[in-house]
């Protein structure tokens, strides 16, 4: 069982539940659910929609669903097991062992769930498939194990958090789409360990309710360390595009993790007039706590390199990160506070390089700003 403690921040879901694996069979596979599945060259292929709930315990297969739905509650104990080309229909599946594979898979939820919806495990791939609609407070979690990747995939509509990040390391969250979720993608150890080495790169967040990336979590231990956060555009989110909020317990010895946020492009953040914690392109701040009490302290924010980010129109400042490490080459227009950034340098944006950032956003802007000076 895995403890699930309350989040530092409240700008997203506290997840408070704990979970353990339902009891299931030990061994089984698709054909276990009879009429509709068939043994087929390499794995098992629906041949009509299937309700059936099933432990897959074999190894090196396939389901391929063959456009139809899978409806029911599923969970994997073999390796290197993948779902995929049609629809999986399910009030939570735990698909926590090694190599599991979701491709072209639509995933999606009959009922409110009250925990996670999809439990990930060692080397957990996602490519080419969708979350919708789904009623929980995760919609992908990762908590078990190492390695994931997350590509090519769109998160929509769902009312916790798109993908959680709870204390695995060495996930890539790469070329995805997240839109109207409650949260994006949220990083949180969790058990105030792991959570290490995530990238969050190359992907879109429009119209999030809380924020689009959320970074969070107590930092005695470690964890958060060496994340990377690049070329994501963010816009239109209630509350930031990015939020960093990290805690000591006071009197803990603590390190302030390293972090990279570089050449992102947060675009009209900050459209919720209240319930959020900043209104700002990207918020950060660090606290020490005596369990009650919460007291600034920038100095455990030292670790977070910021560099070349674009943060124009939203609700309050671009940059609202006293405690960062200035990287330079930030840019800032527009935004609703005069200031633009705190924090941080800023160079105000002139009209030639929006002009340039929105044609083409991965442009490097301190080469733009250096050949336009």
């Amino acid at each position: 069982m895995k403890l699930r403690y309350p989040a530092a921040s409240a700008a997203v879901l506290a997840l408070t539940f704990a979970i353990a694996p339902v009891a299931h069979a030990t061994s089984g596979s698709p054909l276990d659910c009879g009429a509709g599945v068939a043994a087929v060259k390499g794995g098992y292929q629906l041949t009509r929609d299937v309700a059936c709930g099933f432990t897959w315990s074999d190894s090196h297969k396939f389901l391929d669903l063959h456009g139809h739905t899978l409806t029911g509650a599923i969970v994997t104990t073999g390796d290197h097991l993948t779902f995929r080309n049609g629809t999986l229909l399910t009030d939570g599946s735990y698909l926590a062992s090694d190599n599991v594979t979701l491709s072209h898979l639509k995933v999606r939820s009959p009922t409110p769930v009250l925990g996670f919806l999809i439990e990930a495990g060692n080397n957990f791939i996602v490519e080419h498939s969708s979350f919708e609609n789904i009623d929980a407070p995760v919609a992908l979690d990762f908590y078990f194990g190492t390695t994931g990747r997350i590509t090519s995939s769109t998160f929509t509509g769902n009312s916790g958090a798109a993908i959680s990040v709870q204390a695995a390391n060495d996930v890539d969250i790469e070329h995805n789409s997240f839109s109207r979720n409650g949260v994006g993608v949220n990083l949180w150890p969790e058990d105030m360990v792991g959570v290490n080495r995530i990238t969050v790169s190359n992907n879109t967040f429009d119209s999030n309710v809380n924020a689009g990336l959320s970074i969070h979590g107590f930092i005695e231990n470690g964890g958060l360390d060496a994340a990377r956060v690049e070329r994501d555009t963010i816009t239109a989110t209630g509350g930031p595009g990015i939020e960093i909020a990290l805690t000591c317990f006071t009197g803990d010895d603590c390190t302030a993790p390293h972090m990279s946020v570089s050449r992102n492009h947060l675009l009209g953040n900050g459209t919720a007039t209240s319930d959020v914690d900043s209104r700002s392109g990207m918020f950060a701040r660090a606290y020490s706590t005596d369990g009650e009490t919460n007291v600034d302290t920038p100095a455990y924010l030292v670790g977070v390199q910021v560099t070349a980010n674009h943060a124009e129109a939203n609700g309050d400042l671009g940059f609202d990160v006293p405690g960062v490490t200035d990287g330079g080459n930030n840019h800032a227009s527009s935004n609703a506070n005069p200031l633009q950034c705190v924090g941080v340098s800023c160079q105000k944006v002139d009209a030639m390089t929006r002009m340039l950032t929105i044609v083409a956003p991965n442009l490097n802007l301190s080469e733009v700003a250096h050949h336009h000076s």
